[in-house]
């Protein structure tokens, strides 16, 4: 009978002892729940290709804060509302920085980019320019003139589809080369969004795409980095790499010679970041290598995510017909007959924005946020966080969350009507820009560029799914990668060209 009593006792003096002796080692107590791993991979088998979905099945069950091993990386996953403003509210600055990776190591010039450069002060001072002299307000006004012109070549390439006997439209290549266009043209000026430069470049992004998706081996295995020689990937991640330095060395050089004969008012991005290169003296500035990785870095981002969101809008315009109507109604009205929007006609149409902004909750184009590393321990919803966990917020989830969300799943842009929730970083149940110091510094930009677009397709053509599709019918699968654009490319039917 005292045995019976006594045991209990002794199970919890032992149990106070154990932990006291793991924190004496300094192991970390009170961490957050974690599936059940497998040897030396941890749970890296329960993620598919999609691993925003994979993560929010694993979150349901094991919470919205939840610690995953991906082989010998810890990670943290973070996939609620409540969760994410703690997060970033609280603890910005502990997970301030990036993992090491060595693709983005090797092929963003030792990651001195924006993106993936790890915190410091080589970070904060680029950022600080390029956002300062790059992508600030009155900067984004001043490549109005581009987006104008590359919206003009999108309406003529789709115009001349509309003339063929099917009138059918391969609208996902037409919405990428709008969208790589613009940040090319606005990049490194119109010579570079033009002809042989344009289409070596898109090649080489394509090929890039690829080397970035997924993970590499010693990224979670840091043990087995010599892997990467075996395997040739280091000579493909090498040579990607020189083939980017040559491309952008090729246009710094050019911009430098033109820079010679004097500017003309119409500067571009590399033309305002060799402005700011840092003098003999090694005043405050950008160094050539910078420059480059930002360029690239600019290019690279702004392209792909702006094409999908556009993909994206228009794949559910197709599936929700009311929708496209009342869109084109605003539009068209707003508008009166001119022969195309400008952008000082878009202030006005307030549904366009809604339909833009929930297109960015249901389909984020990253749908995990860049992630992020702990610099320190911290305390996350009382649960113990160990320094160098990988942070990863899963944005995609966050959105969809049932909680925070009436009827999540549903496409309904009314429920951004007269609302105040806003996507630079203060709502935290939604993110599709990111949210503190990493968030994504080119939202002005993004959104110029993506609602001009959106209001001239609506406005000049009247569209229909091929082959007597249904609205039901539209595949609105993801294709795997950073972003995820449509895993079946969207091709529409041009029925009638308003003039």
């Amino acid at each position: 009978m005292s045995f019976l009593f006594l045991l209990p006792c002794l199970l919890l003096l032992l149990t106070v002892i154990y932990k006291l002796l793991l924190h004496r080692k300094g192991c970390p107590i009170n961490l957050p729940p974690s599936p059940p791993g497998l040897p030396l991979i941890g749970n890296l088998h329960q993620l598919s290709s999609l691993p925003h979905r994979s993560l929010l099945d694993l979150s349901r069950k094991y919470g919205p804060v939840m610690l995953i091993r991906m082989g010998r990386v810890p990670a943290l996953v973070v996939s609620s509302a409540n969760a994410a403003q703690e997060l970033f509210k609280t603890h910005d600055l502990a997970i301030s920085t990036r993992p090491y990776s060595k693709t983005a190591t090797k092929l963003a010039f030792g990651a001195r980019n924006i993106s993936f450069a790890p915190y410091g002060e080589q970070w904060r001072q680029a950022k600080k320019l390029a956002v300062v002299h790059l992508l600030g307000p009155k900067r984004v006004l001043s490549f109005c003139g581009v987006r104008e012109e590359e919206v003009r070549r999108m309406v003529e390439r789709v115009s001349a589809a509309s003339g063929r006997r099917s009138g059918e439209v391969p609208l996902s290549e037409v919405l990428y080369e709008y969208s790589n266009g613009v940040v090319c043209h606005a990049a490194a000026g119109k010579e570079t969004r033009e002809g042989r430069t344009a289409a070596r470049y898109r090649e080489m992004i394509a090929q890039s795409s690829e080397l970035l998706r997924g993970f590499q081996v010693d990224d979670l295995f840091p043990s087995l980095s010599w892997l990467g020689a075996v395997t040739g990937m280091d000579a493909k991640l090498d040579s990607m790499g020189q083939k980017f330095d040559d491309f952008l060395t090729g246009i710094l050089e050019e911009h430098i010679e033109r820079a010679k004969q004097g500017f003309d008012g119409n500067e571009d991005f590399v033309d305002v970041l060799l402005s700011l290169k840092k003098d003999g003296a090694g005043e405050v500035g950008l160094d050539e290598i910078e420059i480059k990785a930002i360029a690239l870095d600019l290019i690279a981002a702004g392209t792909d995510t702006s094409f999908v969101l556009l993909e994206w809008a228009m794949a559910e315009l197709m599936r929700n017909p009311q929708v496209m109507k009342k869109l084109q109604e605003e539009v068209r009205q707003i508008t009166n007959s001119k022969p195309m929007i400008a952008e000082e006609d878009l202030n006005q149409m307030h549904y366009l924005k809604a339909v833009i902004k929930e297109v960015l909750r249901l389909h984020v184009p990253a749908p995990i946020l860049v992630p992020r590393e702990a610099v320190c321990s911290f305390l996350l919803q009382g649960f113990r966080i160990p320094s160098k966990t990988r942070v990863i917020v899963n944005a995609w989830a966050i959105a969809r969350d049932p909680n925070v969300w009436d009827d999540p799943e549903k496409f309904q842009p009314e429920r951004f009507m007269n609302s105040p929730v806003d996507f630079r970083g203060n709502d935290f149940h939604y993110l599709p820009f990111g949210a503190g110091r990493r968030m994504c510094p080119a939202i002005n930009f993004a959104m110029a560029t993506n609602e001009i677009a959106l209001a001239n397709l609506v406005y000049h053509f009247n569209w229909e799914l091929p082959d007597g599709m249904s609205p039901m019918d539209v595949d609105m699968a993801e294709a795997p990668g950073m972003t995820n654009p449509k895993r079946i490319p969207l091709r529409l039917v041009v029925t009638c060209v308003k003039n």
